[in-house]
């Protein structure tokens, strides 16, 4: 059954695979991104484009204007249907906290939680006419903390528990919603990665370090990306879904040590962890 579906952050990773996987599909798709059309016709390639079935908004979800703008297409292009909603828009501050403003911070907050959070709530009337679902893309970041994530992981670990809340309020509407805690994949997330001031000199080394081994892990553990866009087209697609479903091999990883060790276990190997490896020079 074809589906209308809006998602954010759809010009590149895990956003811009499922909107092309979507289309494949006989879906009907609503794209946000920064440019809107004029960027969205230079990303996506013609076969594609010439279904007619791709839309394109410009999309900042540091902005409120924007996110009323989704919802007024919504209204004028598809007379209030919707069926999906993918909140996969997002990006990471990184570094110590100490070394960052309340202006990186507040950003942060406002890509990662209240964008989705808000224009969730301008969508609601239209999930609850057709029972559609919410799928909010999280993080395995958004169910531990880790050193000079602070942030990153304060937004996704927000957005776990709006999510959550959400899940329960909106059961007896009908609307489902679906959490999805990528690890480390292929994609292009260190072009959008951010970071703070060392704060201290002494932190300086540790970022330095800390970017190199961001890189080779990513070459070591990451998946390819194409895994998490068939999540979220299965999600779209499956009568009945998950709260939650994590996806990586360092997010099963990451799961187990949970569920293995105890909490003063775990914060003491994620502490040496980060010591000996991604903050040793190299």
């Amino acid at each position: 059954m074809t589906k209308k579906i809006l998602i954010t952050g759809a010009s590149r990773g895990f956003g811009k695979l499922a909107v092309e996987l979507l289309i494949e599909r006989g879906h009907e798709v609503v794209a946000a991104l920064r440019g809107g059309s004029e960027r969205g016709d230079a990303l996506f390639s013609e076969s594609i484009l010439r279904t007619g079935r791709l839309h394109f908004i410009d999309w900042h979800a540091e902005r409120t204007e924007t996110l009323k703008a989704a919802a007024s297409w919504v209204t004028a292009h598809w007379n209030g249907q919707l069926d999906v909603l993918i909140n996969n828009a997002g990006y990471g501050l990184m570094g110590p906290l100490e070394g960052q403003t309340d202006a990186q911070m507040r950003r942060q907050m406002e890509v990662n939680f209240f964008g989705p959070l808000n224009l969730t709530r301008e969508c609601l009337p239209f999930l609850k006419r057709s029972q559609g679902r919410i799928i909010n893309v999280s993080s395995i970041a958004g169910l531990a903390g880790f050193p000079f994530y602070g942030a990153y992981n304060a937004s996704k670990f927000a957005l776990e528990a709006i999510s959550e809340a959400f899940y329960y309020e909106l059961r007896s509407s009908g609307v489902q919603v679906a959490l999805v805690e990528p690890g480390s994949f292929r994609t292009d997330f260190s072009a959008s990665t951010e970071f703070g001031s060392p704060g201290t000199p002494e932190n300086e080394p540790k970022i330095e370090a800390f970017k190199k081994r961001m890189d080779t892990r990513r070459s070591l553990l990451s998946g390819d990306p194409t895994r998490v866009a068939r999540l979220l087209v299965r999600l779209c697609e499956k009568k009945k879904i998950p709260l939650r479903t994590a996806i990586g091999r360092d997010a099963a990883l990451m799961l187990l040590i949970r569920k293995a060790l105890p909490d003063c276990w775990r914060v003491e190997l994620t502490s040496r962890v980060f010591e000996k490896i991604f903050f040793r020079p190299s």
